[in-house]
């Protein structure tokens, strides 16, 4: 199932909405988000998924990191 999310990546000026799946990894999130602001920043380190100030690990999927629909992620870099 998709859920929809905000997303804002370090260096942006606007926050994105994205859809995820429940079954990906929040690596594949952070980069879905890096791609859809690619236009405006440019990435060049990996970067860090917080939810409510808390880091999620990256390799956790979307539901089990406990994502919900409209939250909101962001991205920073290391």
């Amino acid at each position: 199932m998709a859920v929809p999310l905000y997303g804002w990546v370090q260096g942006d000026s606007v926050v994105v909405v994205v859809l995820a799946r429940e079954d990906q990894t929040v690596r594949e999130l952070v980069e879905g988000l890096c791609q859809a602001v690619s236009v405006r920043v440019s990435v060049a380190a990996q970067g860090v998924a917080l939810l409510r100030g808390k880091r999620l690990d990256p390799d956790t999927s979307v539901r089990a990191a406990g994502i919900e629909p409209l939250d909101r992620i962001d991205v920073l870099f290391e």
